[in-house]
């Protein structure tokens, strides 16, 4: 009788896996080449004979003719095995016995392995552009130092002092005008003066979008930095400052310092600075100031509102020359008649350096203190490169550079410039931004509480 060779001796070394695959192969093989190892019946001790290794054995190796065949039919086996034996979900499935349930597991492996990839290099790109996360935290602290307060009045010239000036003069033009475009038959100018000043009122009345705006009171009161010193609105003796105290207490030096700023806007601005730290916060706390508006001195061509513009910046910040830098960007209007209060809260924002973030470094070792700083510089180097001379009196005066006039078409040059010019100038890493409140309340309620003080 003969039986089909079974070595269980084999069978006893290998694990149960490489048995069952074993076994597999036997089957295949014995289906393939319809025929079987046999072996004689015999008296032979079978449980004696010699441990034999099975042949590694390609079961699709009867069917391979060529050579690429071969190749083939090799990496699918080695596909097939490697499928088999993965961890991952769904990739043993995909060799199942039912052709439906292989067509069904490759399709849900093949689109989760797209679904992978993709958002792989989704995050890969994403990674790429440095993302940033927004973290906003806030700490109260008990101390702070105080800010600078700039404080500008609406009228840059005093009407006073612009009439000392002889006729013709460029800076006397803005009230001469005035007197004439009023109608004030008793000028008391000359009268060929008076006939060419009314031709150019004329000429500025058919634009009247440029005699109403802010750019007109600019340019007809174009003055230097000693012009506007001298005819500008003075802090004290007899100027805008009437009363000032600082924590209910008088203000003198060291404790309070005050400093001459020009804008060439608003003139003569003067800003007030305290070293101290502040540790007590309150409405009895900080600066307390009673301030003249001068309207009398207002030229109501290009003045028409009578108001105080403040200006609260960072405390320290310094040019090349000693002199505060004030960004008169960002101003706080307040109007004669009301008690005005106003409050202060302190913000630090940091911003990552490049390549996570567009934000520039300033102060330090940096040309430019701040963001208002970098940009205005930029224009006028762009102003007296391409007009020959430049609208601010400060720049002009540290640079040595000529300072436009009206006429001779520098108006339309600087606009031009301002409109078509871009800074390199981003916004800060580091900034400290003072966000205000204002509250008012009319004051006076009688003129008779003011002669006291006022005498």
């Amino acid at each position: 009788m003969m039986t089909p060779f079974r070595n269980s001796r084999c069978k006893a070394i290998l694990s149960d896996d490489d048995w069952k695959r074993h076994q597999m192969e036997n089957a295949i093989i014995a289906e393939q080449m319809h025929d079987m190892f046999i072996l004689e019946e015999s008296a032979v001790d079978t449980s004696i004979l010699p441990m034999v290794a099975e042949p590694d054995f390609n079961p699709y190796e009867s069917k391979i003719t060529t050579s690429d065949q071969k190749e083939k039919l090799s990496y699918l086996w080695a596909l097939k095995n490697f499928m088999e034996r993965c961890t991952g979900h769904g990739c043993a499935k995909v060799f199942a016995n039912s052709f439906t349930q292989r067509v069904i597991w490759a399709l849900l492996v093949t689109v989760f392995v797209f679904i992978f990839i993709v958002q792989s290099g989704l995050m890969f790109v994403d990674v790429s552009t440095y993302p940033t996360t927004l973290s906003i935290m806030e700490n109260s602290k008990m101390e702070m130092q105080f800010p600078a307060i700039t404080i500008c009045n609406n009228n840059k010239l005093r009407r006073s002092e612009l009439r000392k000036l002889p006729e013709g003069h460029r800076l006397r033009k803005s009230v001469d005008m005035e007197a004439v475009m009023s109608g004030n038959a008793s000028t008391g100018l000359n009268q060929t003066y008076e006939a060419e000043l009314l031709m150019e009122v004329n000429e500025l009345m058919n634009d009247s979008s440029w005699i109403t705006s802010s750019t007109a009171s600019n340019w007809l009161t174009m003055s230097s930095d000693a012009e506007t010193a001298a005819l500008g609105h003075q802090w004290q003796p007899g100027g805008m400052l009437v009363t000032c105290s600082v924590d209910q207490s008088q203000c003198e030096q060291p404790k309070v310092t005050v400093e001459r700023v020009m804008s060439q806007s608003y003139g003569n601005c003067y800003t007030v600075k305290i070293p101290e730290t502040r540790k007590k916060v309150g409405v009895k706390r900080g600066v307390s100031m009673m301030v003249s508006l001068e309207v009398f001195e207002y030229n109501p061509l290009f003045a028409p509102d009578a108001s105080l513009k403040l200006f609260i910046t960072e405390p320290g910040r310094v040019d090349g020359s000693g002199r505060t830098v004030v960004d008169f960007s960002r101003e706080l209007t307040v109007g004669p008649g009301f008690k005005h209060n106003v409050k202060i809260d302190l913000e630090r924002r940091s911003k990552l350096p490049p390549p996570y973030s567009e934000c520039q470094e300033y102060g330090g070792t940096s040309l430019y203190l701040s963001k208002y700083h970098c940009v205005n510089h930029c224009l006028n180097k762009h102003k007296a490169a391409y007009c020959g001379c430049v609208d601010d009196a400060a720049f002009a005066a540290s640079e040595g550079v000529d300072l436009c006039t009206a006429g001779q078409g520098y108006m339309e040059c600087v606009a031009a410039v301002e409109l078509q010019t871009r800074c390199p100038c981003s916004d800060p890493c580091e900034e400290l931004q003072y966000t205000t409140r204002l509250s008012a309340s009319k004051w006076p309620i009688s003129n008779a509480l003011v002669r006291p003080i006022t005498s």
